[in-house]
C-alpha cells in the first residue's frame, strides 16, 4: 500500500525544517544579496581603470609602468588598472627616478624632476697629436682623447709617440671635475738617436728607436743596420728577444702608417733580409727564426720561405719533427712536396705524436689526390693537437676534402 502524505502533513514538515535551519538560510540569503549588490554596483560604475598624465623635467624622459616602456614624457597613459603601480623615469645623463603611484581616479597627473648625473671628464691633448695615451695602466686611445665618467682618484698619465720622449705625469681628479691635460712632446732628433746608437754601450731600445725613425722616413737602407745590430745583441736573451721582436713587428704589420703599399713592401723585404742574415749568422737564434717564418707565412711568400729554409733557416738533415713538418707544409705550397715526403715519413715513424709533421704528410697526400690517406692523417693530427687555432685550421682542411 503506497503511503500518501496529506497537504497538512507536508506543510507541517516544511515549517519544521525551516525552523531548524533558519540561521543557515539567513546567512545564505545575506551572502547572495551582497554578491548581487556588488555586481550591480560594478556594472553601473563601469570598468575599473584610469589614466595617468605624465610630465618630466627635463622633457623627453622615458616612462615605464611596472617595467613596461610606454614612451617619452609628456604623454597620457590610458587604461591603467586601479591599484598601486611603479612609475619610472629615465633619461641619458640624468639619475633615474622611480615613484609608487596609486590609480584610483579616472585621470591624474604625475610630474617628476630628474637630476643631472655629475661626471668626471678628462681630456688629454698633445703636440703633435696622434700619441698613444695610457691612464692608470690602461690604453685609452690616441690624442686628442676625451674620457667621460672617470672614477675620481689619482692616476698616472703616460703619453707616447714614436720619435718623441715619453711624457709622464700624475694627476688627481675630483667628482664632477672637467680636466684638460695638454702636453708638448719633446722630439728625439735624428742626431741624438744616431749619437746614442754609435755609443759602444748602446742599448737594444736605442737601436730599435733609431731604426723606427728611418722607417718612418721610408729610408729602409739606413733602418737595416741598427735592426741587425739589435738582433745580434738579443741572441740568447729571451726577455730582450720578446721585446725587440714585438718592436720589429710594428712597421711590418702596419700598426702605424709609414708610406703606403710600396713602402710597406720595401719595409717587409728589408725586415726579411735582416732576419735571414741573422739566422744564417746565428742558427741558434730560435726567436729570430720563428719571427722570420711567421712574417713569410702570414704574407703568403712561400717561395721566399722555401728558399730561406733551403739556405739554412731550418737545417733539414738535423731538423726537429716540428721543423720538418713546417718545411713539408711550405714545400706543399710551392708544389715540391715529393722532394721531402720520404724524409717526413721516416721521421714520423719515430714521432707519431708530432701533429705538425702528421698534418704536413696529410697535405702531401691531399695534393697527390689520395683523399683517404689525407683524411686519416688529418684526424691523427687532431688527436695530438692542443692549440685551438691549429685545430680549427686542421678541421677546415679536413672539411675541404
Amino acid at each position: 500500500m503506497v503511503w500518501r502524505m496529506t497537504r497538512a502533513e507536508l506543510k507541517t514538515r516544511i515549517l519544521t525544517w525551516l525552523r531548524q535551519n533558519a540561521i543557515p538560510l539567513a546567512v545564505l540569503v545575506f551572502l547572495v544579496g551582497c554578491f548581487l549588490v556588488t555586481s550591480f554596483r560594478k556594472r553601473s560604475e563601469g570598468p575599473q581603470t584610469g589614466a595617468i598624465h605624465v610630465e618630466s623635467v627635463p622633457s623627453r624622459a622615458e616612462v615605464s609602468i611596472d617595467g613596461r616602456l610606454w614612451g617619452t614624457a609628456p604623454l597620457t597613459i590610458e587604461d591603467v588598472a586601479y591599484g598601486e603601480h611603479v612609475l619610472r623615469f629615465e633619461k641619458h645623463g640624468h639619475e633615474p627616478v622611480s615613484r609608487a603611484v596609486t590609480v584610483s581616479e579616472k585621470e591624474q597627473t604625475v610630474r617628476s624632476t630628474l637630476k643631472p648625473i655629475v661626471t668626471t671628464v678628462l681630456r688629454v691633448e698633445s703636440e703633435p697629436s696622434g700619441a698613444a695615451v695610457r691612464v692608470g695602466g690602461e690604453e685609452v686611445g690616441w690624442t686628442p682623447v676625451v674620457l667621460e665618467g672617470v672614477t675620481p682618484g689619482r692616476y698616472e698619465i703616460l703619453v707616447r709617440k714614436d720619435g718623441y720622449k715619453l711624457f709622464q705625469k700624475w694627476i688627481s681628479l675630483s667628482q664632477g671635475e672637467t680636466r684638460v691635460l695638454p702636453c708638448t712632446l719633446e722630439s728625439k732628433t735624428e742626431a741624438v738617436l744616431e749619437a746614442r746608437a754609435q755609443e759602444s754601450e748602446a742599448s737594444v731600445r736605442q737601436l730599435v728607436e733609431l731604426a723606427h725613425h728611418h722607417i718612418l722616413s721610408n729610408d729602409f737602407g739606413r733602418a737595416a743596420p741598427p735592426l741587425a745590430r739589435a738582433l745580434e745583441m738579443t741572441a740568447g736573451s729571451g726577455e730582450k728577444n720578446r721585446w725587440v721582436f714585438e718592436e720589429i713587428e710594428k712597421p711590418y704589420w702596419g700598426r702605424y702608417e709609414y708610406g703606403g703599399a710600396e713602402a710597406k713592401m720595401r719595409c717587409r723585404e728589408m725586415l726579411e733580409d735582416v732576419l735571414i742574415a741573422e739566422v744564417k749568422a746565428r742558427p741558434s737564434h730560435q726567436v729570430a727564426r720563428n719571427l722570420l717564418v711567421e712574417l713569410l707565412r702570414k704574407a703568403g711568400r712561400w717561395e721566399r720561405l722555401a728558399e730561406a729554409m733551403e739556405a739554412g733557416v731550418i737545417p733539414i738533415e738535423t731538423a726537429s719533427p716540428r721543423e720538418l713538418g713546417l718545411y713539408g707544409e711550405v714545400m706543399v705550397q710551392v708544389g715540391r712536396a715529393d722532394e721531402v715526403l720520404d724524409k717526413m715519413v721516416r721521421k714520423h715513424r719515430r714521432n707519431r705524436d708530432c701533429w705538425e709533421l702528421t698534418y704536413a704528410i696529410g697535405l702531401v697526400h691531399q695534393q697527390n689526390g689520395e683523399k683517404v690517406k689525407a683524411r686519416i692523417k688529418f684526424k691523427q693530427a687532431l688527436l695530438h693537437c692542443h692549440s685551438d687555432e691549429a685545430r680549427a685550421r686542421i678541421q677546415a682542411t679536413l672539411e675541404g676534402l
